[in-house]
């Protein structure tokens, strides 16, 4: 009987100090020593900064970052996240198939750069594939199914010396609500995506690449999607947007378009019915925008479909201030980034329009020897023109 009752106090003791270490967990204050110890063996072993200055964690379905740095080898900053949160199913660890019910990120910057084949943040994937020591097991997978993004002032940099490329991206904010998420298969479906003071630039410069290193493309290649990503998105709400796409260190003419270098603000307007699959994008666009040149585009309708080899708006309406163009416009070309900035002697127009009305303003943009703001082509039914090839 004696042993009865000790023996219930040690199981009682031990069921006490385990409830008492899981409180202790679930507190911020051990949470942050055990994070703070984790981000020093980190940085030892990544020889670099990694540091994490608060941490909210439920072992059930929360978890919360503050302050999230991540240098690379440089001492330059590769991450840094001024808040995370993660929101995911209760008790995930028991199921097979986890929702991630929310991801937030805000104030954040990703930036990624290279001067050779090598990008900076080599040397992390480097590191913990030489650390994953284990071993593939016959077990059922787990699911993982992602439903809510939220990124409130984002940044993406990604700075290619080695090829001759930056690209930026920016959101104001973006809330996108997904439908359906299957990474076995690489398939994302999304209901619905807003987008506020979207910015997307790239800027081509020449890089250090040896044209010997050059990566061939064939038709059989992909060239947009080398992930074979299989992407549909329902709508896309977008104000206040930003397209940029030029050359360093040219300066275009003022009130002229310039295919090298285009800068297009005030996008408005709604995109459906978007499909990203293989090396072909379709969509339906609405929108309304503003060209550094002058040009403003108060609509642009048209089922849209851009590929390697063609950019083309079919059931085309487009209309200024001055003008309404319908209902065809394609541009074709035989290296999406090289002859884009070489648009007059590399991309060949196809126009076919109908029932159209060109003001000479819009055309003295685009062609600066026929300006002339008092004249005004009469309509025409069809044209089509080329520039040379």
């Amino acid at each position: 009987l004696l042993i009865n009752r000790i023996g219930r106090k040690v199981l009682l003791g031990i069921l006490g100090i385990i409830l008492l270490v899981i409180l202790l967990l679930q507190t911020d204050y051990i949470q942050n020593i055990i994070i703070g110890e984790v981000t020093k063996r980190l940085s030892k072993d990544l020889h670099t900064e990694v540091s994490i200055k608060h941490v909210s964690l439920s072992f059930f379905d929360k978890l919360d970052l503050d302050g999230t740095l991540i240098r690379d080898n440089h001492k330059d900053t590769l991450l840094y996240a001024g808040t995370m949160k993660v929101r995911i199913t209760d008790w995930f660890f028991f199921k097979d198939k986890i929702d991630l019910k929310y991801i937030g990120l805000e104030n954040a910057l990703i930036d990624i750069n290279r001067k050779d084949s090598v990008w900076n943040y080599q040397f992390i994937v480097d590191h913990f594939a030489s650390n994953d020591t284990s071993k593939k097991t016959s077990g059922k997978p787990i699911l993982l199914n992602l439903q809510k993004i939220d990124l409130k002032k984002v940044r993406f940099i990604q700075h290619d010396e080695w090829i001759g490329q930056t690209m930026t991206v920016k959101v104001g904010s973006m809330l996108a609500d997904i439908e359906k998420t299957d990474f076995k298969n690489n398939s994302i479906s999304v209901s619905s995506v807003d987008l506020d003071k979207p910015y997307f630039s790239i800027e081509n410069f020449d890089g250090f690449r040896p044209d010997s290193l050059r990566k061939k493309n064939t038709d059989t290649g992909m060239y947009f999607n080398a992930g074979d990503l299989m992407l549909k998105v329902a709508s896309i709400k977008m104000t206040d947007g930003i397209f940029i796409s030029m050359l360093k260190g040219e300066v275009p003419d003022k009130g002229v378009f310039d295919g090298a270098n285009i800068r297009v603000s005030k996008i408005n307007g709604n995109i459906e019915n978007v499909s990203f699959i293989k090396d072909t994008i379709k969509a339906k666009v609405n929108l309304s925008a503003f060209e550094r040149s002058g040009f403003v585009l108060n609509k642009l309708k048209a089922d849209f479909k851009l590929t390697p080899q063609i950019m083309e708006f079919s059931k085309l309406d487009i209309r200024t201030p001055g003008s309404r163009l319908g209902d065809y416009y394609a541009m074709r070309y035989k290296d999406f980034n090289e002859d884009m900035a070489d648009y007059i002697e590399r991309v060949v127009m196809d126009a076919r329009f109908r029932n159209s009305t060109v003001s000479s303003d819009d055309i003295g943009r685009q062609i600066p020897p026929f300006y002339s703001p008092k004249k005004r082509p009469s309509p025409h039914e069809n044209s089509s023109a080329a520039c040379p090839t």
